[in-house]
């Protein structure tokens, strides 16, 4: 669910006629947040940006429509939506997601493969670096409070309280999560250092880059359930309490990412 909010949440950033200027020239913004990971040659940087423009005409024809799909439901039918109808979009979204990323594994791997040494390290080390930031408490309560008031604008202190404690409740499932990528990122750490992998070895790194379910084993999915399961929980639990305004902020947000997605849909790339 969250994730499904993201999406959009990211979309929502853009405003005015930014929009298609920056859909455009996304290749270049995306370059630039992966160089303060790691720093890349020309050649590496002319080879993103190829395979960048390639996804991104495939995004646009394939997946704006379907984003367009999702958010029409949301739009029409938020304040009636029961949970299992909120938990099959929410699965819809998890199932895109990973198709997505399934589909990036390829290139992916050889990105990953033409990194030297120093820029491996660099690359590993910056990574454990944002995740090390991300897990404090008080910025992921902060960060999540200012996602719910960008949408519904100002928050009473019964709903501030509601999110504070949904956070609290879900820190077990974000500890686990932290310690899952960890657990990925030591292995992708490893296989890197090789010498030379093998072909089993390139397959095993592809896997943990792209993390998919049917590879999990099924406690992890349970969690995953439940954790999905309580999220809409809650947000059925806070939509109790919007506010007329706050309802009408939410009917504006989704039809100001109508009208974004219409403008990146006609974007000429």
């Amino acid at each position: 669910m969250f994730r499904f909010t993201l999406v959009f949440l990211a979309l929502f950033m853009l405003s005015g006629c930014f929009y298609g200027t920056v859909y455009k020239n996304s290749d270049r913004l995306a370059l630039n947040q992966l160089e303060e990971y790691v720093e890349l040659t020309d050649d590496q940087q002319a080879w993103f940006l190829k395979e960048f423009g390639q996804l991104q005409v495939m995004h646009q024809s394939r997946y704006l429509p379907i984003y367009q799909g999702w958010l029409n439901v949301l739009k029409n039918s938020w304040k009636d939506m029961d949970e299992q109808q909120l938990y099959e979009l929410s699965m819809q979204v998890n199932a895109h997601w990973y198709e997505l990323i399934v589909g990036l594994k390829p290139v992916s791997v050889e990105f990953l493969m033409s990194l030297d040494n120093s820029q491996k390290k660099q690359f590993i080390d910056s990574i454990k670096e944002k995740m090390q930031l991300r897990q404090n408490d008080v910025e992921r309560q902060t960060r999540t409070l200012t996602r719910f008031e960008d949408i519904l604008g100002s928050l009473n202190k019964k709903q501030k309280d509601m999110i504070s404690k949904h956070i609290d409740q879900g820190s077990f499932y974000q500890e686990l999560r932290v310690l899952n990528n960890q657990n990925r990122l030591t292995a992708i750490e490893s296989l890197l250092v090789q010498r030379q992998l093998g072909e089993a070895d390139i397959e095993k790194l592809g896997r943990y880059v792209v993390n998919h379910p049917r590879n999990w084993p099924e406690h992890r999915i349970e969690q995953r359930e439940r954790r999905i399961r309580t999220q809409i929980k809650f947000m059925l639990s806070l939509r109790e309490t919007l506010s007329k305004n706050q309802k009408e902020e939410l009917n504006q947000y989704f039809a100001e990412l109508s009208d974004l997605l219409a403008v990146l849909k006609n974007t000429k790339i």
